[in-house]
């Protein structure tokens, strides 16, 4: 379920919901702006409200549910804040090469993974990224920290 008025051209702010009919699951509700689900049945989510099966589930789930869309709608927007302020912030060669190496001496990057996000981001795979700011390079850290190989070889 994605969440009109809080989806933008680059993100959807995403409503989950699990339960199971024997009760031998908690009835939760996943909010995110990407909701992953592993195949053990783990999930990952921004938000997450669990209730136990009880006479009174009934009742009180309905006013967890909108505390935590509340709690997660103030979460969706901020994060649209911070990455529309690293948009708007230009960086050069020169300073994305010392936060890299920042990076490294503080051990947030291995050797490896250091190379890639440098190659990352002199050369992103994905035109959204080209512009030289602090979201591309963010995200050239993050994708390369992820992965720590260059997948076009």
């Amino acid at each position: 379920l994605n969440l009109p008025g809080l989806d933008d051209s680059e993100s959807r702010a995403q409503v989950g919901w699990m339960n199971s009919w024997d009760k031998s699951i908690s009835a939760r509700v996943y909010m995110a702006e990407e909701i992953r689900v592993c195949s053990n049945g783990m999930v990952f989510a921004l938000r997450v409200v669990a209730r136990k099966h009880t006479p009174e589930i009934l009742n009180d789930l309905p006013g967890a549910i909108a505390k935590a869309l509340g709690d997660a709608e103030t979460k969706f927007l901020g994060n649209r804040r911070r990455i529309s302020a690293y948009k708007g912030a230009s960086l050069t060669d020169k300073d994305a090469d010392h936060l890299l190496l920042e990076h490294w001496r503080r051990g947030v990057f291995g050797d490896r993974q250091l190379k890639a996000a440098h190659d990352e981001y002199r050369d992103p795979q994905f035109a959204a990224f080209k512009p030289r700011n602090v979201w591309s390079f963010h995200n050239a850290g993050s994708y390369r920290k992820e992965r720590g190989r260059d997948i076009r070889k």
